[in-house]
């Protein structure tokens, strides 16, 4: 594990760039960013809402944000500057509060997986059912802490189609788990060294790591968790 310092207040969510060149993140009190491999800060914009996770949609390049306590957010590739729009709400976590949308990840076809930290559910939502703006319906639910022991809440999501393996980050139990593709099945569990307040995930295969964030406050913490034979699965 390798540790860098983030001038990033509250680092929440984590993805890499489409070209995987830089690291997108986004902080609690709605701020996008884009980081090195080091943890330097190349360019911010302030974005709306409680943003707590990242990802991009591979088939338009645009950005999609996990909102507490239960929105989507979008901001339009190639301008990213943009501020967030409200893509969709998942009604069924509409009261989940502070304990909402903590992890956000595109899946496959057009399938985007939401985690909450209540129950930690797994929602799949499909984008082809989405009116901008509005509650987005057939969505379909997982419970992973009750299908699996290992899973105490989702803190954030990344999915690796190299693999077809769901990462799963969860800050109370300071683990990364690894699920098959559908959140069916348990493939590894992992403790962290670090026993903070990690909230975000993302798989680099360009540099064999796992990057967490460590949703701390005014200054927040990147690790980077070497993984040997992270390649060795890759689906041909």
């Amino acid at each position: 594990m390798t540790k860098y310092t983030v001038k990033l207040n509250e680092l929440s969510g984590l993805c890499l760039s489409a070209d995987g060149d830089f690291l997108w993140a986004v902080g609690d009190g709605g701020e996008l960013a884009k980081l090195d491999f080091e943890g330097n800060v190349l360019e911010s914009h302030s974005i709306s809402g409680d943003t707590e996770g990242i990802t991009i949609n591979p088939n338009t390049g645009d950005l999609l944000i996990g909102m507490e306590a239960n929105g989507v957010g979008i901001i339009y590739a190639p301008d990213f500057s943009n501020k967030t729009k409200p893509l969709f709400s998942i009604e069924d976590a509409k009261g989940f509060g502070n304990s909402g949308i903590e992890g956000i990840t595109f899946y496959k076809d057009s399938i985007v997986y939401c985690g909450a930290q209540t129950g930690s559910y797994l929602y799949a939502c499909d984008l082809h059912n989405s009116i901008e703006g509005k509650y987005l319906q057939g969505i379909t639910r997982k419970g992973l802490r009750e299908m699996h022991q290992v899973v105490t809440e989702i803190a954030d999501l990344c999915y690796d189609p190299l693999t077809d393996w769901l990462w799963v980050i969860d800050s109370e139990a300071h683990r990364i788990i690894v699920l098959t593709g559908d959140g069916e099945t348990v493939l590894g569990s992992y403790a962290l060294k670090t026993k903070s307040n990690e909230e975000s995930l993302c798989v680099d295969h360009i540099h064999s790591c796992v990057w967490v964030g460590d949703d701390y406050g005014s200054t927040s913490d990147l690790f980077r968790y070497d993984f040997t034979g992270l390649d060795d699965a890759i689906i041909q």
